[in-house]
């Protein structure tokens, strides 16, 4: 009789036990469904570009053409972007603009923005190296008369206008023209 009773009694423990576990699986699953998401991650504005954060400053960034290559050397931002064959003069324009707010409006520690858009063919080889053709390039510093307070306001295709080009100093090459034709004065 002894051996049914603790049998019994071992059956009726593990039910409990069993019963106060699935409860509690419930009790957390509701809890959990109220409960918010919590953010890991709490992206900040950057206001200053270094050595540490230029990978993430530029994977943020919403460009349309593929970086080759960014370097940063005291104030001075240098960028080189992959223009593709389905790339339109829009498009190199807008990311040209979105790199001058990132460097002179975003950040406060850039002096010198240096860009080079480049026409890049992955495949096509000459002797051994990829063939790429300067489309577009601009040096614009910081000091430019009126930049921060125009920069706000202007638009992509203010950058084809003469004043522009000039106070920017955008440089179109014989490339850029084959592709995408005259720039307008």
């Amino acid at each position: 009789m002894r051996l049914w009773r603790q049998l019994l009694t071992g059956f009726v423990f593990a039910s409990v036990v069993t019963l106060l576990l699935s409860l509690l699986l419930f009790f957390e699953v509701s809890v959990n469904s109220h409960r918010k998401e919590m953010t890991v991650f709490h992206p900040e504005p950057v206001t200053r570009i270094g050595q540490s954060n230029l990978v993430d400053v530029f994977i943020a960034l919403p460009l349309k053409h593929r970086i080759k290559a960014v370097d940063w050397n005291g104030e001075v931002l240098s960028v080189d972007l992959a223009v593709g064959n389905g790339s339109r003069a829009a498009d190199v324009q807008s990311d040209l603009l979105e790199l001058l707010r990132l460097a002179f409006i975003q950040t406060d520690n850039t002096g010198r923005l240096l860009v080079r858009f480049v026409e890049w063919h992955p495949y096509v080889r000459d002797g051994g190296a990829v063939k790429s053709n300067l489309l577009m390039s601009a040096d614009v510093r910081k000091s430019d008369d009126g930049l921060r307070r125009f920069l706000p306001i202007i638009q992509s295709g203010d950058l084809y206008e003469k004043q522009w080009r000039d106070r920017l100093r955008i440089n179109y090459t014989a490339s850029w023209f084959e592709r995408y034709g005259a720039v307008l004065d």
